[in-house]
Protein backbone atom coordinates (compact mmCIF):
# COMPACT_ATOMS: atom_id res chain seq x y z
CA UNK A 1 0.00 0.00 0.00
CA UNK A 2 1.28 3.58 -0.80
CA UNK A 3 2.78 5.56 1.85
CA UNK A 4 -0.43 8.19 1.03
CA UNK A 5 -2.74 5.51 1.74
CA UNK A 6 -1.25 4.64 5.26
CA UNK A 7 -1.49 7.90 6.06
CA UNK A 8 -4.88 8.32 5.50
CA UNK A 9 -5.93 5.24 7.02
CA UNK A 10 -4.36 6.45 10.52
CA UNK A 11 -6.20 9.21 10.37
CA UNK A 12 -9.86 7.95 8.93
CA UNK A 13 -12.62 5.94 10.87
CA UNK A 14 -14.32 3.64 8.66
CA UNK A 15 -17.67 3.02 9.28
CA UNK A 16 -18.43 -0.07 11.48
CA UNK A 17 -22.00 -0.07 10.88
CA UNK A 18 -24.59 -0.08 8.11
CA UNK A 19 -26.31 3.53 9.62
CA UNK A 20 -22.93 5.14 9.38
CA UNK A 21 -22.22 4.38 5.78
CA UNK A 22 -23.98 7.61 4.79
CA UNK A 23 -23.67 9.02 1.41
CA UNK A 24 -21.40 11.79 3.15
CA UNK A 25 -19.16 9.01 4.49
CA UNK A 26 -18.58 7.34 1.31
CA UNK A 27 -17.97 10.59 -0.50
CA UNK A 28 -15.31 11.60 2.14
CA UNK A 29 -13.87 8.29 2.09
CA UNK A 30 -13.81 8.25 -1.92
CA UNK A 31 -12.34 11.83 -1.93
CA UNK A 32 -9.56 11.03 0.05
CA UNK A 33 -8.71 8.07 -2.56
CA UNK A 34 -8.61 5.36 0.05
CA UNK A 35 -7.56 1.65 -1.19
CA UNK A 36 -10.21 -0.30 0.08
CA UNK A 37 -8.99 -2.69 3.44
CA UNK A 38 -10.38 -5.35 4.78
CA UNK A 39 -13.23 -3.73 6.23
CA UNK A 40 -15.08 -2.54 2.82
CA UNK A 41 -14.78 -2.66 -1.03
CA UNK A 42 -16.46 -0.43 -3.84
CA UNK A 43 -18.33 -2.19 -6.60
CA UNK A 44 -19.50 -0.34 -10.08
CA UNK A 45 -22.12 -2.60 -10.30
CA UNK A 46 -23.81 -6.02 -9.99
CA UNK A 47 -22.90 -8.27 -13.23
CA UNK A 48 -24.89 -8.67 -15.57
CA UNK A 49 -27.18 -11.89 -16.14
CA UNK A 50 -25.07 -13.55 -18.47
CA UNK A 51 -21.66 -12.67 -17.16
CA UNK A 52 -20.80 -15.88 -15.31
CA UNK A 53 -17.22 -15.07 -14.32
CA UNK A 54 -18.07 -11.50 -12.82
CA UNK A 55 -21.04 -13.41 -10.74
CA UNK A 56 -18.20 -16.01 -9.78
CA UNK A 57 -16.28 -13.19 -8.34
CA UNK A 58 -18.98 -11.55 -6.56
CA UNK A 59 -19.26 -14.89 -4.79
CA UNK A 60 -15.77 -14.96 -3.62
CA UNK A 61 -15.81 -11.39 -2.17
CA UNK A 62 -19.13 -12.47 -0.20
CA UNK A 63 -17.56 -15.44 1.00
CA UNK A 64 -14.03 -13.57 1.98
CA UNK A 65 -16.09 -11.37 3.69
CA UNK A 66 -18.32 -13.98 5.49
CA UNK A 67 -14.84 -15.85 6.64
CA UNK A 68 -13.32 -13.44 8.51
CA UNK A 69 -14.08 -11.89 11.87
CA UNK A 70 -17.04 -8.88 11.93
CA UNK A 71 -18.08 -9.86 8.04
CA UNK A 72 -17.59 -6.69 5.85
CA UNK A 73 -19.47 -4.44 3.51
CA UNK A 74 -19.82 -4.51 -0.08
CA UNK A 75 -20.85 -0.79 -1.86
CA UNK A 76 -22.19 -0.66 -4.99
CA UNK A 77 -22.27 2.60 -7.65
CA UNK A 78 -18.87 3.01 -7.34
CA UNK A 79 -16.25 3.32 -9.58
CA UNK A 80 -12.69 1.37 -8.13
CA UNK A 81 -10.38 4.24 -9.46
CA UNK A 82 -8.82 6.56 -7.58
CA UNK A 83 -7.79 8.92 -10.34
CA UNK A 84 -11.30 9.53 -11.05
CA UNK A 85 -12.56 12.49 -8.72
CA UNK A 86 -15.62 11.97 -6.51
CA UNK A 87 -18.33 12.89 -8.74
CA UNK A 88 -17.07 10.55 -11.70
CA UNK A 89 -16.75 7.66 -9.22
CA UNK A 90 -20.28 7.82 -7.28
CA UNK A 91 -21.38 6.98 -9.96
CA UNK A 92 -24.63 5.27 -9.01
CA UNK A 93 -26.81 1.81 -10.01
CA UNK A 94 -29.92 1.79 -12.12
CA UNK A 95 -32.60 1.62 -9.56
CA UNK A 96 -34.27 -0.89 -12.09
CA UNK A 97 -31.35 -3.37 -10.51
CA UNK A 98 -32.87 -5.47 -7.77
CA UNK A 99 -29.82 -5.52 -5.51
CA UNK A 100 -30.99 -7.10 -2.46
CA UNK A 101 -32.75 -10.00 -4.03
CA UNK A 102 -29.37 -10.69 -6.40
CA UNK A 103 -27.21 -10.79 -3.70
CA UNK A 104 -29.24 -13.14 -1.65
CA UNK A 105 -29.52 -15.64 -4.49
CA UNK A 106 -25.73 -15.04 -5.24
CA UNK A 107 -24.68 -15.56 -1.24
CA UNK A 108 -26.73 -18.84 -1.60
CA UNK A 109 -24.78 -20.22 -4.08
CA UNK A 110 -22.00 -20.06 -1.65
CA UNK A 111 -21.99 -23.31 0.78
CA UNK A 112 -22.66 -21.96 3.58
CA UNK A 113 -25.29 -19.78 2.57
CA UNK A 114 -23.35 -16.27 2.89
CA UNK A 115 -26.12 -13.98 5.65
CA UNK A 116 -26.68 -10.30 3.72
CA UNK A 117 -28.23 -7.18 4.99
CA UNK A 118 -28.90 -4.48 2.48
CA UNK A 119 -29.88 -0.63 3.70
CA UNK A 120 -31.97 1.71 2.02
CA UNK A 121 -30.45 2.91 -0.81
CA UNK A 122 -29.23 6.31 -1.11
CA UNK A 123 -30.27 8.29 -4.25
CA UNK A 124 -28.35 10.34 -6.46
CA UNK A 125 -29.12 13.64 -8.32
CA UNK A 126 -29.16 11.93 -11.27
CA UNK A 127 -31.69 8.99 -10.19
CA UNK A 128 -29.02 6.32 -9.52
CA UNK A 129 -28.52 4.69 -6.21
CA UNK A 130 -26.22 4.10 -4.15
CA UNK A 131 -26.39 0.56 -2.77
CA UNK A 132 -24.36 -0.72 0.97
CA UNK A 133 -24.89 -4.42 1.82
CA UNK A 134 -23.23 -5.65 5.35
CA UNK A 135 -21.99 -9.30 4.62
CA UNK A 136 -22.09 -10.90 7.78
CA UNK A 137 -19.39 -13.11 9.74
CA UNK A 138 -20.67 -16.57 8.94
CA UNK A 139 -21.07 -18.67 12.18
CA UNK A 140 -20.60 -21.74 10.24
CA UNK A 141 -17.63 -20.79 8.42
CA UNK A 142 -15.80 -21.74 6.21
CA UNK A 143 -17.50 -20.28 3.56
CA UNK A 144 -16.77 -22.29 0.57
CA UNK A 145 -16.73 -21.19 -3.87
CA UNK A 146 -17.09 -23.89 -5.89
CA UNK A 147 -14.51 -23.17 -9.26
CA UNK A 148 -12.86 -25.58 -11.39
CA UNK A 149 -14.28 -28.39 -10.31
CA UNK A 150 -13.25 -27.58 -6.81
CA UNK A 151 -14.07 -25.64 -3.54
CA UNK A 152 -11.73 -22.78 -2.38
CA UNK A 153 -12.24 -20.26 0.88
CA UNK A 154 -11.47 -16.90 0.02
CA UNK A 155 -10.71 -14.63 2.99
CA UNK A 156 -10.71 -10.36 3.09
CA UNK A 157 -7.33 -8.92 3.80
CA UNK A 158 -6.32 -5.65 3.99
CA UNK A 159 -4.73 -6.44 0.23
CA UNK A 160 -7.98 -7.39 -0.92
CA UNK A 161 -9.36 -10.67 -1.49
CA UNK A 162 -6.85 -13.88 -0.63
CA UNK A 163 -7.49 -17.61 0.24
CA UNK A 164 -8.08 -19.43 3.76
CA UNK A 165 -4.77 -21.32 4.46
CA UNK A 166 -4.89 -25.22 4.94
CA UNK A 167 -4.77 -24.39 9.04
CA UNK A 168 -7.32 -22.09 9.10
CA UNK A 169 -9.67 -24.10 7.10
CA UNK A 170 -8.52 -27.13 9.23
CA UNK A 171 -9.11 -24.83 13.01
CA UNK A 172 -12.27 -23.74 11.32
CA UNK A 173 -14.03 -27.15 10.32
CA UNK A 174 -12.94 -28.42 13.96
CA UNK A 175 -14.86 -25.34 15.88
CA UNK A 176 -17.64 -26.12 13.26
CA UNK A 177 -18.00 -29.62 14.77
CA UNK A 178 -17.30 -28.81 18.71
CA UNK A 179 -20.35 -26.04 18.16
CA UNK A 180 -22.56 -28.59 16.16
CA UNK A 181 -22.13 -30.22 18.84
CA UNK A 182 -22.71 -27.80 21.96
CA UNK A 183 -25.74 -26.58 19.53
CA UNK A 184 -27.02 -30.66 19.94
CA UNK A 185 -26.56 -30.95 23.71
CA UNK A 186 -28.26 -27.43 24.49
CA UNK A 187 -31.08 -28.84 22.48
CA UNK A 188 -31.34 -32.23 23.94
CA UNK A 189 -31.07 -30.36 27.72
CA UNK A 190 -34.13 -27.82 26.01
CA UNK A 191 -35.98 -30.79 25.19
CA UNK A 192 -35.62 -32.43 28.35
CA UNK A 193 -36.95 -29.58 30.58
CA UNK A 194 -39.87 -29.07 28.14
CA UNK A 195 -40.47 -33.01 28.87
CA UNK A 196 -40.35 -32.49 32.19
CA UNK A 197 -42.83 -29.82 32.06
CA UNK A 198 -45.02 -31.81 30.36
CA UNK A 199 -45.24 -34.06 33.21
CA UNK A 200 -45.68 -31.64 35.76
CA UNK A 201 -47.33 -29.65 33.81
CA UNK A 202 -50.17 -32.79 33.85
CA UNK A 203 -49.33 -34.13 37.57
CA UNK A 204 -50.71 -30.26 38.63
CA UNK A 205 -53.33 -30.28 37.21
CA UNK A 206 -53.94 -33.72 38.75
CA UNK A 207 -53.09 -32.42 42.04
CA UNK A 208 -50.57 -34.37 42.61
CA UNK A 209 -49.02 -34.61 46.19
CA UNK A 210 -45.86 -32.04 46.36
CA UNK A 211 -43.67 -35.41 47.21
CA UNK A 212 -44.37 -35.93 43.76
CA UNK A 213 -42.48 -33.08 42.18
CA UNK A 214 -39.23 -33.94 43.78
CA UNK A 215 -37.76 -33.92 39.91
CA UNK A 216 -35.93 -30.63 39.65
CA UNK A 217 -34.86 -28.65 36.44
CA UNK A 218 -31.62 -27.84 37.16
CA UNK A 219 -31.24 -25.49 34.79
CA UNK A 220 -27.74 -25.15 35.79
CA UNK A 221 -27.03 -27.84 33.16
CA UNK A 222 -28.76 -25.45 30.10
CA UNK A 223 -26.27 -22.86 31.52
CA UNK A 224 -22.77 -24.59 30.92
CA UNK A 225 -24.14 -25.87 27.69
CA UNK A 226 -25.12 -22.34 26.86
CA UNK A 227 -22.22 -20.87 27.76
CA UNK A 228 -20.77 -22.59 24.61
CA UNK A 229 -22.83 -21.20 21.62
CA UNK A 230 -24.37 -18.59 22.95
CA UNK A 231 -22.55 -15.67 21.48
CA UNK A 232 -22.68 -17.24 18.13
CA UNK A 233 -26.71 -17.33 18.20
CA UNK A 234 -27.97 -14.83 16.28
CA UNK A 235 -31.46 -15.04 16.88
CA UNK A 236 -34.33 -12.03 17.22
CA UNK A 237 -35.26 -10.29 20.49
CA UNK A 238 -38.37 -11.78 21.06
CA UNK A 239 -37.06 -15.68 20.83
CA UNK A 240 -34.12 -14.37 22.80
CA UNK A 241 -36.42 -13.10 25.63
CA UNK A 242 -37.94 -16.36 25.58
CA UNK A 243 -34.43 -17.90 26.55
CA UNK A 244 -34.48 -15.52 29.29
CA UNK A 245 -37.93 -16.58 30.32
CA UNK A 246 -37.01 -19.98 30.51
CA UNK A 247 -33.84 -20.00 32.27
CA UNK A 248 -35.39 -17.43 34.48
CA UNK A 249 -38.95 -19.44 35.09
CA UNK A 250 -36.69 -23.22 35.01
CA UNK A 251 -34.87 -21.36 38.58
CA UNK A 252 -37.70 -20.07 40.05
CA UNK A 253 -39.56 -23.82 39.37
CA UNK A 254 -37.05 -25.23 41.81
CA UNK A 255 -36.94 -22.60 44.23
CA UNK A 256 -40.82 -23.22 44.27
CA UNK A 257 -40.67 -27.09 44.19
CA UNK A 258 -37.93 -27.49 47.22
CA UNK A 259 -40.44 -24.78 49.08
CA UNK A 260 -43.31 -27.34 48.67
CA UNK A 261 -41.32 -30.53 49.62
CA UNK A 262 -40.06 -28.55 53.26
CA UNK A 263 -43.61 -26.84 53.56
CA UNK A 264 -46.56 -28.32 51.38
CA UNK A 265 -49.22 -25.98 50.67
CA UNK A 266 -50.78 -25.01 47.43
CA UNK A 267 -48.69 -25.92 44.11
CA UNK A 268 -51.29 -22.85 41.92
CA UNK A 269 -47.24 -20.32 42.02
CA UNK A 270 -45.24 -23.79 40.96
CA UNK A 271 -48.05 -24.77 38.49
CA UNK A 272 -47.78 -21.53 36.42
CA UNK A 273 -43.87 -21.49 36.35
CA UNK A 274 -44.49 -25.02 35.29
CA UNK A 275 -46.63 -23.61 31.77
CA UNK A 276 -44.05 -20.98 31.47
CA UNK A 277 -40.77 -23.24 31.38
CA UNK A 278 -42.85 -25.39 29.05
CA UNK A 279 -44.27 -22.53 26.85
CA UNK A 280 -40.32 -21.11 26.16
CA UNK A 281 -38.71 -23.95 26.11
CA UNK A 282 -41.12 -25.18 23.02
CA UNK A 283 -40.12 -22.17 21.32
CA UNK A 284 -36.40 -22.22 22.38
CA UNK A 285 -36.51 -25.70 20.70
CA UNK A 286 -37.96 -24.97 17.49
CA UNK A 287 -35.56 -22.06 17.33
CA UNK A 288 -32.61 -24.35 17.71
CA UNK A 289 -34.01 -26.64 15.21
CA UNK A 290 -34.02 -23.57 12.62
CA UNK A 291 -30.57 -22.79 13.98
CA UNK A 292 -29.25 -26.65 13.49
CA UNK A 293 -30.53 -26.95 9.86
CA UNK A 294 -29.37 -23.98 8.34
CA UNK A 295 -26.10 -24.73 9.25
CA UNK A 296 -26.25 -27.91 7.56
CA UNK A 297 -27.72 -25.72 4.72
Amino acid sequence: MARFDRDVEAVMKFPETLQAWTLEAIRGIVEARVFEPRLFDFKETLPAAGDESGKLRLRKSLAAFANVPGGGFLIFGVKDDRELDANARIIGVDPSVEVPDRLKSLGGVCIPRVQTTTGAPHVLASGKQVHVVQVHESAAKPCGVFENERWIFPKRTDGGNDFLSYEEIRDAFRDQQAFHAALMGLKREVDQMARHAEDMNRQCYSRANPEDLALLFRPTLLESTLLQVLGHLDWDDVTMDQLAVLRGAATAADVEAMRLLSQGSDTALYARLVYRVLMSARIVSAALDRTICARTV
